[in-house]
Order: structure tokens, then C-alpha cells, then sequence
């Protein structure tokens, strides 16, 4: 019922939260305006965020962590091997979708270099691009994502999105994850395919921060 109710007055709610001119943040105003998590679902950007295991992730390039709230946590590491680079990617033990449960399970999966960079071109715009909405966010239920990526000699830097549904980055971003957490795990991939999704998802990126980018 509560997510019926929160579809109607979705489009309503976004309007009053984003519209209107700048003005201080206000706690008590955030509370009286309490926002909807579908709402939250809709922003455009990523929030900046710490990111899970960072200390062990040291050697990755680019990550990606997937914390749904019942089901399995499902992460990938991009990083170097010599003059490889490697994906490895790994799903905890816990419950799969079908209700059923899943053991762990480890995979890895080499990667061109044009792809290294495609991913890393996502990440760390998407990263950049990232800043904290004004928003009242409560919700317990659906998938955390956390996106990291270094620049030159940077640490991670990290980013998250929780269940993005509108059709923009966070969706984007998540949806590319998703692409190569699959292809690290397939037994038999299309690295081909995999290429153009990332770029179909790279030059979409770009596209909306050339028009609504901040500076």
C-alpha cells in the first residue's frame, strides 16, 4: 500500500523537494518535508560516500559493491596484474532471489585495456559529478551500491546510490556494474558486447553532464 500510495504522489513530491529557489538547510524543515524513498530513488547524481573495505580494496582501480537487503552482497575489483588487468568479482553466501540458498562464490576475468579505461571514465565522472541531496531519506528495504575508482595517484574515491529507479546516472552507473559483475562471472562471455554497453553508457553519461553538470 505504502509504495501505491507513494507512486501517486511521486511526481508532486519530487517537484516540491527540487523546485523553487536556494535556501539555507534548515533540520527542521528537512523533518516537516519528510521525503518519500521513491523520491530519494529519483535524484540524478550519486551521494559521496566511505566506502566498504576500503583498506582491503588498495590495489583495485575500480569497484563496485552491491548490499541488497535480503539477498546476497555481490562486489567486483578491477585492478592490475603485471601488464593485465583483471576483474575479480565475488558474491557472498546467503539467500539468491528464487529463495534458495547461495554459496559463496569467486570468479575472475581479464579485461582489454580499452574497457579498463571505459570503466574507469564512468566511475570517476559519475564520482565527481557526486554531492548530497536535500533530502529527509528513510528507508530500510532495497540494494545499496557503492561505486569507487582512483585518479592518478588518489585513493578511492568512493560514491553510492540506493535502488536507483529513474531513468538517469545512478541507474546508469548501476546497470554498468551489474554488466561487468556478470561478465566476471559467466563461464563463457561477450567481451564484444560488453564494449558497447560501456560505451552506449559512457557517451550517455557525458551527454547529460554536458547539459547538467556541476562546474
Amino acid at each position: 500500500m505504502l509504495r501505491q500510495l507513494a507512486a501517486l504522489l511521486l511526481a508532486s513530491v519530487a517537484s516540491a523537494t527540487f523546485a523553487g529557489p536556494w535556501t539555507p538547510y534548515s533540520a527542521d524543515e528537512e523533518k516537516r518535508a519528510a521525503v518519500l524513498p521513491e523520491t530519494y530513488k529519483a535524484i540524478d547524481f550519486l551521494t559521496p560516500s566511505v566506502l566498504p573495505d576500503a583498506e582491503a580494496r588498495g590495489a583495485c582501480v575500480v569497484t563496485f559493491d552491491a548490499f541488497p537487503s535480503f539477498f546476497q552482497d555481490e562486489h567486483w575489483c578491477l585492478l592490475q596484474s603485471g601488464q593485465r588487468y583483471l576483474v575479480k568479482a565475488w558474491k557472498s553466501a546467503g539467500s539468491s532471489p528464487d529463495g534458495k540458498h547461495a554459496s559463496a562464490e569467486h570468479r575472475q576475468a581479464e579485461l582489454p585495456a580499452d574497457i579498463v579505461v571505459l570503466v574507469r571514465e564512468i566511475w570517476l565522472n559519475a564520482i565527481l559529478e557526486a554531492h548530497y541531496p536535500r533530502l529527509y531519506i528513510a528507508g530500510l528495504d532495497g540494494t545499496i551500491f557503492y561505486f569507487g575508482a582512483k585518479r592518478s595517484d588518489s585513493e578511492l574515491l568512493g560514491a553510492q546510490a540506493w535502488s536507483p529507479e529513474a531513468d538517469s546516472p545512478p541507474l546508469w552507473i548501476t546497470n554498468a556494474g551489474v554488466e561487468v559483475l556478470k561478465y566476471a562471472l559467466a563461464t563463457s562471455a561477450d567481451v564484444d558486447a560488453l564494449r558497447r554497453d560501456l560505451l552506449a553508457t559512457r557517451n550517455r553519461l557525458f551527454a547529460h553532464y554536458s547539459e547538467h553538470g556541476r562546474q
